[in-house]
């Protein structure tokens, strides 16, 4: 429609030159035009080349868990930005929740259940119920319904599998009172853990072998253990709403809210607690709902994957190699990094990205995102933005150039993530200005 728009409005001035009649008659077809794609896309059309997968994380799993990250992701999307925003974001709970991912897959060898939100809350909150509140976008409707598309199967398959299981959804607060709040509900109408509470009741929960029991052993600061302050029983919405008592399809659900300033914002901090949160859901997963196989010693890889990052380093700005989305220099230099795989079969790389932690940038050897031109040696792997990068096995170095635009900041902590076909992917991070 927005090509029959440029069409008339092109034509315009021509048939402006011709009898009133005709004038008359192009003005009606304006207006017509405009009817109709208010009637079609009453929130905006989407641009045709958008795809709704581009802005998901959804991994399948094993286990009998479901991890969400409902607005953590800070990716732009080409609309207009609502004015004024829906949200901000849960700074980092997107990383956490990939983290938690990945030591699940360290600790048992199997994934959860995984899906997270991609794109920055300033355009779609999906913890809200659906409507303008969520979304002001014809697009962003699209991905709120994706995202709970995406939730229900994995509900599906985690009850199919299992018979019951656990959804936690993975929130914080900057300056949040506590360490770990547990939001489950209390009041028996709307709780979150009806199958738990039925079986073992609210002191099994409450006590020590329950999640924020646990926690707090491993020495978080939690609601109702030590001197923490109390409150923080907050159970998304309408996320959890799926686990309540009425319409429970016997699976229940939790939702964290983490202090940020504290447990996030450092990356070993981050880490720890990804591990710590980690093997407490396993722990309690397996007591209280279904069975797992738990190694008492951690993977050494933690994704389990067929691919592994050996070395990912800033190597500096000296070449013109590009531009921001083509592979036509520019005039000014691009920074480069090196990149080091291994990998153990023939492996196909589909995709590699590039993230500055606590920002909305991304590069991507695919859209969306800038451009990342990938080379071996001097033989280019890519000249645009492609689907994948080629099948290696054994040992593989890259460079990676990307435009240079905020690689000169001391202390931004920079993401790789290569995604292998088949495969989870696979990160590491690097600080820059560490040697």
């Amino acid at each position: 429609m927005n090509l029959v728009l440029r069409i008339l409005v092109v034509g315009a001035g021509v048939w402006a030159c011709l009898s009133p009649f005709v004038w008359l008659v192009f003005c009606n077809m304006v207006i017509l035009a405009l009817v109709v794609t208010a009637w079609a896309c009453p929130l905006g059309c989407a641009p045709a080349e958008l795809k709704v997968s581009d802005y998901q994380e959804v991994h399948e799993g094993e286990l009998p868990i479901i991890l969400e990250s409902p607005h953590g992701g800070m990716m732009e999307i080409p609309i207009t930005r609502p004015d004024p925003p829906i949200g901000g974001y849960d700074k980092y709970t997107l990383e956490l929740t990939q983290l938690i991912r990945e030591r699940m897959i360290a600790r048992t060898g199997k994934s959860p259940e995984m899906v997270a939100m991609l794109v920055n809350r300033e355009f779609i909150d999906v913890n809200r119920g659906a409507g303008t509140n969520a979304y002001h976008h014809e697009f962003t409707k699209q991905l709120y319904e994706a995202h709970y598309a995406a939730i229900d199967a994995a509900l599906a398959r985690v009850k199919s599998r299992h018979g019951t299981g656990l959804l936690v959804s993975i929130h914080s607060g900057w300056n949040y009172h506590v360490h770990i709040a547990i939001g489950v509900n209390h009041a028996e109408k709307w709780c979150t853990i009806p199958r738990f509470v039925e079986r073992h009741g609210w002191d099994a929960f409450q006590g020590t072998n329950g999640v924020g029991g646990r926690l707090f052993a491993r020495g978080y600061q939690v609601p109702g253990f030590g001197n923490a302050p109390s409150g923080g029983d907050k159970a998304g919405v309408p996320i959890l709403t799926r686990c309540r008592k009425s319409g429970n399809i016997g699976i229940d659900g939790l939702q964290f809210e983490f202090q940020g300033r504290t447990l996030l914002a450092d990356v070993k901090r981050r880490q720890q607690l990804a591990n710590d949160v980690a093997d407490t859901l396993l722990d309690f997963v397996n007591e209280y709902y279904a069975s797992i196989p738990i190694k008492s010693n951690p993977s050494a890889d933690p994704m389990g994957a067929n691919v592994v990052i050996d070395a990912f380093t800033y190597e500096g700005a000296n070449e013109d190699r590009m531009s921001k989305n083509s592979a036509k220099p520019d005039g000014t230099v691009d920074a480069r990094f090196s990149l080091s795989l291994r990998a153990e079969t023939n492996v196909n790389i589909r995709r590699i990205a590039l993230t500055i932690q606590g920002t909305s940038n991304m590069m991507a050897t695919g859209a969306p995102g800038w451009l990342i031109r990938v080379f071996q040696g001097e033989r280019p792997i890519n000249t645009g933005y492609v689907d994948t990068l080629g099948s290696y096995s054994g040992s593989a170095s890259f460079d990676l150039y990307v435009n240079d635009n905020w690689c000169s900041d001391p202390g931004s902590l920079w993401t790789v993530t290569v995604m292998p076909e088949g495969g989870s992917p696979v990160r590491r991070t690097w600080t820059m200005g560490q040697k």
